[in-house]
């Protein structure tokens, strides 16, 4: 990539710079999929410009954390435990059809003692 004198880039932004180096040009919004997913899989390092306390925390962390103020219909649903996960139902309908619950699902605990490894890695696998 050409060199850049912005010390930081939003995702937007990366994707952007990104999609002029390469050959293909790939929609923007694809190369922003690959972004996000790089940055659950932990591969694609990202900060929080000018909060320099929060640097000790996983980025992945605090978007988490930030995960359980969404409204549960953008598409996430942040629980507890295991316990409050919605059950799984699918409905057929008489013309065939189906209704199911396509949001993403997640056990995330509001305390930051019970955010073990563990929950992290499923959690950024759902999320990947």
């Amino acid at each position: 990539m050409y060199p850049l004198t912005d010390l930081t880039l939003s995702l937007p932004d990366l994707a952007m710079h990104w999609q002029r180096s390469l050959a293909e040009r790939p929609p923007i919004a694809e190369l922003e999929i690959r972004l996000l997913h790089a940055f659950w899989q932990g591969t694609l390092v990202m900060t929080l410009p000018g909060v320099p306390e929060a640097r000790h925390l996983d980025p992945r962390v605090r978007v988490l954390n930030l995960c359980r103020h969404v409204s549960q219909d953008a598409g996430l649903v942040v629980v507890e435990r295991p316990a409050d996960l919605p059950a799984e139902t699918t409905v057929e309908h008489a013309d065939g059809s189906l209704t199911f619950d396509a949001r993403q699902q997640i056990v995330w605990p509001r305390d930051a003692a019970q955010q073990t490894p563990a929950l992290l890695a499923a959690a950024c696998a759902v999320l990947s």
